[in-house]
């Protein structure tokens, strides 16, 4: 099982922007407001098929305080390209020759998966590091043999066992064999089965904090009183297996919940993980634990592992909505794209009340880490710190067009492009475009546009308890020069910056691939939106 990919650049199209300044008038800036001197061209979205599209914006009196924003992005027919698209700058502001050159060009970002997309076993952790899990040897081709037709029904394996009895689990992060201790009686739960690693002849977690943890998965979630994080994942993204037969892969109508030292789940940055290889049998995966289980790191606190069983959770069912159908697995049944199965696993967080302003840092830290540098990230190529881009875009779906289209699209057996595209209002293109809109606008002194905005959700300048977040951080281009932007894979955005100006009249020119938009944003001093063209 390959559970590393790199996706090289094959080519390079290069297309310009091209940025030329008239002589003329010029004041301060406030006369930005809503300018209607640009031209059009570039807002919408597409499909980024062959051949450019020109067009042409104009700001009058583009002062020292004022800001000019370019956010434009790459977006291809499909989820991934050959080829990557560069944007190339020029500029002056009044006449005068170039005064320097700057080049940001470097190769698209890949960040390493940490799957195969072709495997149908991987793991999925909440882990702010890369994780090598350990090679099940199963392949694609022996898990399309588990196609096999399932038993009428099972012993229900885990709540058959007395509380105190142990089992052994086989951990696919670290390759290990550990013993836990089963931590409740079946009257104490109604949702999930606790088990707790052995070590030192202890539990990792006394009898007390599990009956505390399963009273917040089964009925009083202290994030989001009034239900329990079972029921409220649920609710929003769908089942895990448990028909056909009756409690899934082992018989059991609870969700097993395996709690692991540091150690014993790979890391002190690990948080807890899924593994598809479990809803298999040992026959296809000698490895599988054979049940519908999850993996959650008890040296973390209460709070961090309720919201990493939240993400987690979201997991499991994605894999019985997408692979398993209720024991179906029928041919040719694809995973979920993986930002975005992990953008939904974080908005699964956020939607059973472990948000930032609830305190979640983990959360705080995979924003930032998108905001602080979009254009390394290319949307339908996941990598191991890439879990920001997609939950930012999911929490932006769900507030613009509300919760029953996040459900649509984690309960349909389409995947990946072609179910955003079927399932949002408008095409995902454009959706897109909006979104990378919001992301820089969010936070600004002004009227944003409500299809460019949170709505009041999330501000992605928002201050929190861990930091500031920083917006979309643009990429500053000085005036008089000409530069190359970073090649932007398939679904990449970037925004080009400028300042500075000497108050004369600032003309856009240039082109884009056919159906990668581009749109400029103004700002009269910082931190104050005028306008957003076209």
């Amino acid at each position: 099982m390959k559970v590393w990919r790199r996706c090289a650049t094959v080519g390079l199209l290069l297309f310009s922007l091209l940025f030329a300044a008239c002589g003329g008038g010029g004041g301060g800036g406030d006369e930005l407001a809503r300018n209607s001197g640009g031209g059009g061209g570039g807002g919408g979205g597409g499909g980024g098929g062959g051949g450019t599209t020109s067009f042409a914006f104009s700001i009058p009196g583009f002062g020292a305080n004022n800001r000019a924003t370019v956010i434009s992005s790459f977006q291809p027919p499909g989820e991934t390209s050959g080829t990557a698209m560069s944007v190339a700058v020029s500029s002056t502001n009044r006449s005068g020759p170039a005064l320097s050159s700057v080049d940001f060009r470097e190769e698209a970002s890949e960040h390493p998966p940490i799957w195969d997309e072709s495997d149908r076993y991987y793991i999925v952790p909440r882990s702010l590091e890369p994780v090598v899990p350990i090679d099940s040897g199963a392949g694609p081709e022996d898990l399309d043999a588990a196609r096999t037709p399932r038993r009428e029904n099972f012993a229900a394996r885990f709540q058959a066992m007395n509380e105190g009895d142990t089992t052994t689990f086989s951990i696919a992060t670290t390759g290990q064999t550990v013993t836990c201790r089963k931590m409740n009686s079946e009257n104490e739960s109604q949702f999930c089965t606790v088990f707790a690693q052995m070590v030192g002849g202890q539990p990792v977690m006394n009898k007390s904090r599990a009956l505390t943890f399963i009273q917040a998965w089964d009925s009083n979630n202290p994030q989001m009183p009034g239900g329990g994080i079972y029921n409220q994942v649920r609710a929003i993204f769908g089942s895990e297996w448990n028909q056909n037969p009756t409690g899934g892969r082992d018989g059991d109508l609870k969700v097993v919940l395996v709690f692991l030292n540091s150690s014993g789940i790979g890391g002190s940055n690990f948080l807890g993980f899924f593994s598809t290889g479990d809803e298999f049998p040992k026959s296809q995966v000698p490895n599988s634990n054979e049940g519908e289980i999850l993996y959650l790191n008890a040296d973390q606190p209460d709070f961090d592992i309720r919201a990493t069983a939240s993400h987690e959770f979201k997991h499991l069912i994605s894999f019985n909505q997408k692979v398993i159908r209720q024991g179906q697995f029928p041919a040719g049944a694809a995973n979920e794209n993986r930002s975005v199965d992990e953008g939904q696993a974080v908005l699964a967080e956020y939607l059973a009340g472990y948000t930032l302003a609830a305190g979640n840092s983990f959360m705080f830290n995979v924003v930032r880490n998108y905001l602080q540098s979009p254009a390394s990230f290319s949307f339908f190529n996941f990598g191991s710190n890439n879990y920001g881009q997609g939950f930012l875009m999911h929490l932006f779906i769900r507030q613009q067009f509300g919760d029953q289209v996040i459900t649509n699209l984690a309960t349909s057996t389409e995947v990946g492009l072609a179910n955003l595209n079927a399932r949002l209002p408008v095409s995902f293109a454009e959706v897109f475009r909006r979104w990378t809109i919001a992301n820089y606008v969010e936070g600004l002194v002004g009227a944003i546009p409500a299809n460019t905005s949170y709505l009041g959700a999330f501000n992605p300048r928002g201050v929190t308890q861990f930091g500031t977040l920083p917006g979309a951080v643009p990429i500053a281009v000085p005036l008089n020069s000409s530069a190359q932007s970073p090649n932007l894979g398939a679904w990449t955005a970037v925004y080009l910056q400028y300042t500075g100006g000497d108050g004369d009249v600032l003309n856009v020119n240039g082109s884009v691939a056919t159906g990668s938009p581009v749109n400029l944003v103004s700002q009269n001093a910082a931190g104050a939106l005028s306008s957003i063209l076209p």
